[in-house]
Parts: structure tokens; sequence; C-alpha cells
């Protein structure tokens, strides 16, 4: 008999606790700080113990989606840092994927989720604006997982972050409305150390952020018996293979965080004068990197097509890192391309239910 799945479990927070939550996400909506600010004009807090920023970005200048998003870690803070400091950044949905962020969105109350709406009542808590009012709805985005309920952690920043960010977005918010000149070296961070409570605007500390360092990519092995077999294999020196990795639109409802569900990764590797897949390797648990995906699936492509290309072309330089011991050990060379055509046709005849359809 197969094994049941387990049903994905909603997180348990105290009633209280959401009390607290939904008050202090009110305080904030009150600010309606889409009206006069964008992604780029962030808001910083203190993570209280580690003393790393917590980056806001004010969601709602398309008129669409309403609301606060919170960055934390160092993935998240580049994704958010490129978006905010560069004319063009260089941004795709598998990066956005791999970022921790927390948000809060305010929308109508017949868009709230029907858990949501029975907290909410049993609480008697409705929010302040009378007919205009929107309701707060909370998201938590994790690496490798599908956005999901938030938990205890999320809570505890968010009950840190919010009511800071919420003075410190009425101090600043007469900047935002007028044509008065304000720091451009920096984003706008409620002070280090000090309590809660209403903030006047000359406490503001406008604060320089870099971008966290990425971390290298761990450089892909096989055992002694895959890599003696590789090694026997004939090589072909005109033989291109395109490998790539990425994430999809699918889920998994088992194995994840207590059931949590997580997302679809995959890799191809294709021949690239024939377009012929000679190899898919799925990730195995949510924390399967994307380049140690790529990796196997170069490696059954090989052992499928029985050679050794002379040349790989890919799109992630970390994968391309990841790889450079092994392509140096059998000999092929590795290049960087904008596109795979071969990866790319594939990726666009694969079943819709696995989201793998786009192409970066």
């Amino acid at each position: 008999m197969p094994k049941a799945k387990r049903q994905p479990l909603i997180p348990e927070i105290p009633l209280e606790t959401w009390r607290a939550l939904y008050e202090a996400a009110d305080a904030l909506g009150e600010l309606r700080l889409w009206e006069c600010m964008g992604d780029s004009e962030l808001l910083g807090v203190d993570h209280p113990h580690t003393d790393e920023p917590v980056l806001g970005a004010v969601m709602g200048t398309l008129g669409e989606v309403f609301g606060l998003a919170l960055h934390h870690g160092p993935a998240a803070l580049r994704w958010v840092l490129e978006l905010a400091t560069s004319d063009e950044p260089d941004v795709d949905m598998d990066t956005f994927l791999s970022i921790a962020v927390v948000k809060v969105e305010f929308v109508p109350k017949r868009e709230l989720p029907p858990e949501d709406k029975q907290r909410m009542k049993a609480l008697g808590f409705t929010p302040r604006g009378g007919a205009r009012a929107k309701w707060p709805a909370f998201q938590s985005h994790r690496p490798g997982y599908l956005p999901w309920h938030i938990d205890e952690t999320d809570a505890r920043r968010l009950l840190h972050t919010l009511p800071r960010l919420t003075a410190l977005g009425a101090a600043v918010r007469p900047l935002y409305e007028s044509d008065d000149a304000f720091p451009t070296d920096g984003f706008a961070f409620f002070p280090k150390g000090r309590a809660p409570g209403p903030l006047r605007l000359e406490e503001v500390e406008w604060r320089q952020v870099g971008r966290p360092p990425e971390s290298a990519p761990a450089s892909f092995a096989v055992d002694e018996v895959t890599a003696a077999i590789l090694a026997k294999l004939p090589q072909q020196p005109s033989m291109v293979l395109e490998v790539e990795a990425f994430c999809g639109g699918g889920v998994v409802a088992d194995g994840g965080e207590n059931g949590r569900p997580w997302l679809v990764k995959a890799a191809l590797a294709a021949e690239a004068e024939s377009g012929f897949i000679a190899a898919l390797e799925m990730g195995n648990a949510p924390g399967d990197a994307l380049e140690a995906i790529a990796s196997r699936a170069l490696v059954g492509g090989m052992k499928a097509l029985g050679v050794r290309p002379g040349a790989v072309h890919l799109t992630s330089p970390r994968a391309a890192e990841s790889l450079a011991a092994l392509a140096a050990q059998l000999g092929f060379t590795l290049k960087l391309r904008r596109s795979l055509p071969a990866v790319d046709e594939a990726r666009a005849s694969m079943p819709p239910q696995f989201g793998f359809g786009q192409p970066r």
C-alpha cells in the first residue's frame, strides 16, 4: 500500500498574537504609503538579535496589490536592493523563488481566505477606514517553498517590524508627498535600539545598505564508480550539450517542513544541434540547489548519450562554477549563453501543470 501523503498543516498561532498582528497591520494600512512611495524607496529596521537589516518595500504603485513586503536574509536583501538601486535590474523568477519575504497585503474582505475570516470574526476585529477599509492578509515566502501561511517565527518578526515601520512611514511620508529635498544617499531606518512609538523626522536614520555577498556554490562531484564510467566514455568534440535548471509553478505537497508545499524544480540536458533531450532531472527536496540539479542532469545526459561533449552551454554562472572541476576532469569546456534554444523549446512542450513553459 502506498504511503499516504501528509496534508499541509496551517501553522498554529495563539489568537492573542493574531490580535496584535491585525492591530499592527491595520495601523500600517491606515498610512496608505503606496499613495506616495514605490518599491525603490525602502524602509528599514534592524533585526532584534542579529542586527541585520530588514527592508520593507511598499507595494501598490501599480494599483493592483497594496501592502508591504519585508525582505530578510542575504538573498532577499540582494534581490530588493537590486530592484531599488538598478536602472535595469537583473532578476528572474528563479531568483525570486529563492528569497525569504513576509508580506502583509490589504485586500477587500471578500478576498480573504476562509480561515482568516473565521479568525477575525472570533477576535471581533474590523479594520479602520469604514467603507474604504482594506483587510490585512499575511503571507510567508521561504526559499524553495510555495507562498504559505505565516508561522510563529514570522509573527514575531512582524510584531517587531510593523510598529517600527509604521512610525517610520508616518515620519517620512510628508517628504515623499512634497517637493522638499531629502537625503538621497541611503534608505530611511527606524533608529537602532529605540523603542517603537511616534517618530520625529529628525530622528530618522538614513543609511547606505550594501548588497550582501553571494556565497559560492558547492563544487559538484560524482562518486568513484560514476567518475570511472564517465571517464571511459568517448569524447565527441563537436557535440554541444545545453544544460539548465529552473523552478516551476507546480508544487509537491509532501516531504517539506510540516507538509508545507514546496516548488517543483527540474533540469534538462539537451543536445544542441538535434534538440534531443538526453536527460530530465527533478529536484529531491525544497533545498535542492538549482546548480546541483543541473549538474546531475548533465551527468545523466552523458550517460544516456554514451559520449562526453566537447562543450556544455549554460545560462547560470553558479551552475558553471559548480561544474568547473568536473569539466576539467572530463575535458569539456563550459560556456555561458544568454539563451539555450534546445532547452527553451523543450520547456515550452512540458506538461503545463509543472509550470516550466516560460524560459527566462
